[in-house]
């Protein structure tokens, strides 16, 4: 269950930073380019880390078995 919490607050966190990109593309303080980079770091990278950061966790015998 704590992994499932662990990746719900990722993706709320990665919400929260897709709404500051929107924010920033209408006020017009990032481009559309900007804006697809930012999406793409997101995808391919933000996104496979958080994944591989929430499995990582001490080695016990107990979770061996």
């Amino acid at each position: 269950m704590d992994i499932v919490l662990l990746l719900l607050q990722q993706n709320a966190i990665m919400l929260c930073y897709l709404i500051v990109g929107y924010v920033m593309l209408k006020k017009k303080i990032l481009s559309v380019n900007g804006s697809a980079d930012i999406g793409k770091m997101l995808l391919y990278f933000i996104m496979p880390v958080s994944i591989i950061k929430s499995y990582i966790r001490t080695f016990s015998p107990d979770m061996l078995r």
